[in-house]
């Protein structure tokens, strides 16, 4: 039997470097687990790990654009 959990992974040593890239073709929500109809494209490697940084909170996006251009004097 497998065990299950909630948390993910951030180090690249504590899973498998080498999966298949894959399309979801169908999703059912079973209550405590999910059983999904995927189609598998390519072999895919682990080379290295991107640092994403977090999407910005929307305040800040919602700020009114300066009329000048960065840089240029006002």
């Amino acid at each position: 039997m497998t065990l299950m959990t909630d948390v993910v992974e951030s180090r690249l040593d504590a899973i498998y470097n080498t999966g298949t890239f894959v399309q979801i073709h169908e999703m059912q929500d079973l209550g405590d687990k999910l059983r999904m109809i995927v189609m598998g494209h390519q072999r895919i490697c682990i080379i290295k790990q991107m640092e994403v940084e977090p999407d910005e909170p929307a305040t800040a996006a919602s700020e009114p654009a300066s009329d000048t251009e960065p840089g240029s004097q006002p």
